[in-house]
């Protein structure tokens, strides 16, 4: 859903305030594609010798803590070490990964989970609490707005270039590019 590189480098930002502000190896964002499998957009991690592919998140992730997310548009906090560890959690995935502590959120659109923030700890003793789901799910949220704007930008532009082109069908209108480096447009009416 990452229209531009203005969207981009908004994703980047949150990856960075995640890794400022929660005991986190790896973190990424993602989206469900129409047949519903998780497209990685963004992606980091701390460990180092870690390829881009893995930073972004590619295999490296609970997909059983995705699913459940996906499923029931809920925020999970997984923490094995828990009083109240959920079963269904821990599964092969979290074993063979070594996650200590994991938290995903949903991303809406439109009231429906589009995609996720995804973070987990697999090293030190370090768990995420309760302030941190809260912290994140600012952000989840924050993202869901980005990407909203987004989207609403996109389809601004989509009207606006559709009615310019009528006017320049009609001759009441010129459209040209302005020359500079980022596309825009320039229109002359007549």
């Amino acid at each position: 859903p990452l229209g531009n590189a203005q969207a981009a480098e908004s994703l980047d930002a949150v990856l960075e305030t995640v890794f400022d502000n929660f005991p986190v190896v790896r973190c990424f964002v993602g989206f469900f594609g129409p047949d519903g499998q998780l497209v990685v957009q963004a992606g980091k991690a701390r460990e180092s010798g870690v390829s881009k592919a893995a930073a972004r998140g590619a295999s490296t992730y609970s997909r059983t803590i995705v699913e459940r997310v996906q499923r029931d548009a809920v925020a999970i906090l997984f923490n094995p070490s828990s009083e109240e560890p959920d079963d269904e959690l821990d599964s092969e995935s979290v074993v063979r990964l070594k996650i200590r502590s994991a938290m995903c959120l949903p991303l809406f659109r439109d009231d429906e989970v589009s995609g996720v923030l995804y973070l987990d700890n697999r090293a030190g003793t370090q768990s995420f609490c309760q302030d941190d789901l809260y912290f994140a799910s600012v952000l989840a949220h924050l993202i869901s707005l980005t990407l909203e704007k987004e989207e609403f930008y996109q389809l601004e532009t989509r009207v606006m270039l559709k009615a310019l082109q009528s006017l320049e069908a009609e001759g009441k209108a010129q459209v040209f590019s302005s020359g500079g480096d980022d596309d825009s447009l320039g229109v002359k009416f007549f």
